[in-house]
């Protein structure tokens, strides 16, 4: 958790970088619709750019009207013309530009003078690619003559898609790099904190994924690394620093970069919460949100004209996209009730995020929302971007704990013995050839003993299986409190029988240690009467026993003449020497 505090301060910096106020109304800022004319569509209003600057008022709207009637929004490219009188326009080497801010595709504007001279032309557009613009910027900004005539009309076509009405205006060069600087400060710079904080988090998960071998950290890194995408596509950052070389129509990139959002971040949801198995039903429904998004964003892209004419369009995709992340967010909800470990922090993460994009995504299709500034367009999203970095990055180190505290009580389950505590036998196989493997390489003794409690069928018979396990117990903690070295191994190797892994230990060691055991069990028996037998055996590696299994038919060899000899004793067999066990009785 540690880790989220930078991104949770970033969020807190980046916060107040865009709590400034709105500047003062800026002089070098004309708008323009208020003053300019619309063509009428008749056949009688038609013609080139320098025969409209003629036309009479007759053929023309006045420009508020287009903006105040609502038919200032078009989807099928509609064209329409706008003329109006230059103002005094005299800004000694401050160059004035005419700022479209639609979504026009296509435009041409011609400065005529008062005798219907064309002075200037320029065509311009959102499909001309970036690089070839009179002025490199995602914006569209028409420069024009320095000075414009007094008096002079300005004619200006625009083929759009998109929002029409508050389109135009005229700027000074010193009034847009104003504008372009406070763009800087109260947008740009958050925005590029925010993301690229989430950035960083998706490659340190990146990198968590080839470390670590974890699939989910790969889930998690696409996810927020196409969400990042998005952004930089939607607020149009993508056509300056990604493909300024490119003419390709905006809302094609920014549809495929949500829809492949929505798609990792399902995947993402399915797999961390585990909704397959957990709850079927949200899993199923969260497939389905993923494939109303799809639809949505098909049907907005293919006839958003029609979606206008019932009515629909201002509200379609804000809908979709809530219920899409109110979909992800109920299945959070029923992991978490269902304990699910890191479904608490999802919903959080989810709940901030939901929050964001529905606030951009409700200003980018509302005009008198979205038109009131950049930063209500963006940052909402950006915030909920970083926001959902943090605490997805939290709910997945939640998960990821929890499944390795899963894996561990599983490998406490298979290489531990459930009744003693103590390794089983698969365990102890495991170590033992590790650390055969380990002494064939540097060289160095090995020993094992083998451990055997006397009569403990009969004893069995005779009190029970509750004092068996007793007996099974007490033994196996006097041998592992035997194993006090780093690779020491105490372990059940089956029923009443143990054993002792002693890496480097000579066989007098190991025999000691044996030795050791055995007194200590029948000191600690008191009445229950309670002995065992060992056989002990070592060997030098690699240049003695061949095998481990020749080491260990050695000590069990020992343990069998420790038994035939009366029991409750330690036998050793020297595989280096050879020849028989060696005996040490106990009694």
């Amino acid at each position: 958790m540690r880790a989220l505090v930078p991104m949770l301060a970033l969020l807190a910096v980046a916060l107040g970088a865009t709590c400034g106020s709105a500047s003062a109304d800026d002089p070098g800022v004309i708008a323009v619709l208020p003053r300019a004319q619309v063509l009428r569509p008749s056949a009688e209003c038609r013609g080139t750019l320098a025969r409209i600057a003629t036309l009479p008022d007759a053929c023309f709207l006045p420009g508020d009207q287009l903006r105040s009637s609502g038919a200032g929004t078009f989807w099928s490219p509609v064209t329409i013309w706008l003329r109006f009188t230059a103002p005094e326009l005299r800004s000694p080497g401050q160059p004035w530009l005419l700022i479209v801010s639609t979504y026009a595709l296509d435009g041409d504007l011609a400065v005529v003078d008062r005798r219907g001279t064309t002075i200037a032309t320029q065509h311009f557009g959102s499909l001309v690619p970036v690089a070839d613009r009179p002025i490199f910027s995602g914006d569209l900004r028409v420069p024009l003559p320095d000075p414009v005539p007094a008096g002079a009309t300005i004619v200006a076509r625009l083929t759009g898609i998109y929002t029409v009405p508050d389109i135009l205006q005229l700027q000074t060069v010193a009034s847009v790099a104003a504008g372009d600087h406070a763009a800087v400060t109260n947008v740009s710079l958050p925005f590029a904190f925010l993301n690229g904080g989430a950035l960083t988090m998706a490659l340190f998960n990146l990198i968590l994924c080839v470390l670590l071998r974890r699939s989910i950290y790969l889930f998690y890194a696409a996810a927020i690394a196409a969400l990042v995408f998005f952004q930089v596509v939607e607020s149009g950052a993508a056509w300056t620093v990604l493909w300024p070389q490119w003419s390709v129509r905006g809302e094609i990139p920014v549809y495929a970069s949500w829809v492949l959002y929505v798609a990792l971040i399902v995947a993402f949801t399915r797999r961390m919460l585990d909704l397959r198995r957990i709850a079927p039903f949200f899993d199923r429904l969260v497939i389905i949100a993923f494939a109303v998004v799809i639809v949505d964003s098909i049907i907005n892209f293919a006839i958003p004209d029609v979606l206008l004419k019932i009515g629909i369009y201002a509200w379609l995709d804000p809908l979709v996209t809530a219920a899409m992340v109110g979909t992800m967010l109920a299945a959070g909800v029923v992991a978490w009730r269902r304990g699910v470990s890191g479904a608490p922090a999802y919903v959080v993460a989810f709940a901030g995020s939901a929050i964001g994009i529905v606030i951009a995504d409700i200003a980018a299709y509302e005009p008198a929302i979205g038109g009131a500034t950049a930063a209500l367009a963006f940052l909402p999203t950006s915030y909920g971007v970083a926001w959902e970095s943090v605490f997805l990055a939290a709910a997945l180190a939640q998960r990821v704990r929890e499944t390795e505290r899963t894996a561990a009580r599983l490998s406490e389950v298979a290489f531990f013995d459930g009744l003693t505590g103590i390794a089983n036998r698969r365990a102890f196989d495991e170590a033992i050839e590790r650390e055969w493997n380990r002494l064939q390489r540097i060289g160095g003794p090995m020993a094992i003993a083998i451990f055997d409690i006397d009569h403990f069928k009969a004893f069995n018979d005779r009190f029970g299986h509750p004092a068996g396990d007793a007996r099974l117990i007490t033994v196996a903690h006097a041998i592992a409190a035997a194993a006090r070295r780093e690779g020491d191994l105490a372990a059940r190797y089956g029923g009443e029988e143990f054993a002792l892994l002693l890496p480097n230990t000579t066989l007098e060691g190991a025999f000691a240690i044996a030795e050791a055991v055995r007194e200590r069990v029948a000191a600690e028996a008191g009445e229950m009467e309670l002995t065992i037998s060992a056989g002990v055996a070592a060997a030098l590696a690699p240049s003695d026993a061949p095998t481990i299994q020749a080491l260990l038919v050695s000590a069990d060899a020992a343990l069998y003449a420790a038994k035939s000899s009366g029991r409750n004793r330690t036998e050793r067999w020297n595989t280096v020497l050879g020849g028989t066990p060696s005996p040490v009785g106990g009694g």
